[in-house]
């Protein structure tokens, strides 16, 4: 709001103190939260803990499937679905989704891909 042209690629910051005042305005209660996450039994996000790499591994090209498909299906531009915060949410949670199956199977088919035996 104040500062509307932030670019660390340049070094461009805007105001400085208010880049950093915000920058430990969020990262504050990250740390907060995740200490209070700590012992607590968080099945999804345990397992997506423990299954990380793997998703990162398969996301990029599901990502960019379900880009392809949806821009299709709905006679969009992939950069307008790219820069809609809703439809971003939608795709990220159908990408997740759909990670899900792909991390199972290359864990029961193919484990030696991901270091089990």
């Amino acid at each position: 709001m104040f500062s509307p042209h932030v670019d660390m690629r340049i070094h461009a910051y805007g105001s400085w103190w208010l880049f950093y005042l915000v920058a430990l305005g969020l990262i504050i209660p990250v740390v907060i939260f995740s200490r209070w996450l700590v012992g607590k039994e968080y099945g999804i996000l345990q397992w997506l803990g423990r299954n990380s790499l793997v998703v990162m591994c398969v996301h990029e090209p599901i990502k960019r499937i379900l880009l392809k498909v949806f821009a299709m299906v709905t006679n969009m531009e992939i950069s307008d679905i790219r820069q809609s915060a809703v439809l971003s949410i939608i795709i990220t949670v159908l990408v997740i989704a759909t990670c899900v199956p792909a991390v199972m199977m290359m864990r029961r088919f193919t484990p030696w891909l991901i270091g089990k035996k």
